[in-house]
């Protein structure tokens, strides 16, 4: 993994674990964390390398989309 490809890892992570914490304090946080999960797989899909190897076929373009607070 590159440079890029590790900040946009470590930004995913942070908004996982914010996704996890607003759905453990429930309330209005909560129903905003299936959201904000479903971006933290987004931005994952979003690295550039794995753009490029997209570009190249050398990954798959027909993945499920990820859902869920872990």
């Amino acid at each position: 993994m590159n440079r890029v490809d590790l900040l946009v890892e470590r930004a995913a992570n942070r908004l996982q674990k914010f996704a996890n914490d607003a759905a453990a304090q429930g309330g209005a946080k909560a129903k905003l964390a299936q959201e904000l999960a479903d971006d933290a797989a987004f931005l994952r899909k979003l690295k550039p390398s794995l753009i490029a190897a997209r570009a190249r076929g050398e990954a798959p373009t027909d993945q499920k989309p990820a859902h869920g607070v872990v």
